[in-house]
């Protein structure tokens, strides 16, 4: 990857029904090698 390529960076976090912390997930994307799309339903 080149230093004029950017990475694109989705960070969650999953809680339980009681409000605590039970997961995170970090995830990089290289947009040249991955297309990326979101879905929304209204």
């Amino acid at each position: 990857m080149g230093p004029e390529t950017p990475l694109l960076e989705w960070e969650e976090v999953y809680y339980d029904i009681y409000d605590q912390r039970i997961g995170y997930i970090k995830i990089f994307f290289h947009p040249e090698i991955m297309d990326l799309s979101l879905l929304l339903k209204f």
